[in-house]
């Protein structure tokens, strides 16, 4: 079990932006010819470019999370 519900939106929001910016370094490392490697994630053939479309569509689904908990109204 986690204690997200015990941080405070300033401590939500940091911890967002630190993962945020670790994955933009992770990411703009990938030599470019790598992108295309074929590889296996959880019994699933993938590629660093999906993965990084995943992480992309992930963040997406957070925001939308953090919208209805924190500022439902605007929802």
């Amino acid at each position: 079990h986690d204690n997200s519900s015990a941080l405070t939106l300033v401590q939500v929001c940091e911890e967002f932006e630190a993962v945020r910016r670790a994955t933009e370094v992770l990411v703009s490392n990938v030599p470019a010819d790598n992108w295309d490697f074929r590889g296996n994630a959880n019994g699933m053939e993938v590629t660093p470019r999906a993965i990084a479309w995943m992480i992309a569509g992930h963040t997406e689904h957070h925001l939308r999370i953090l919208e209805e908990r924190y500022h439902p109204a605007a929802a």
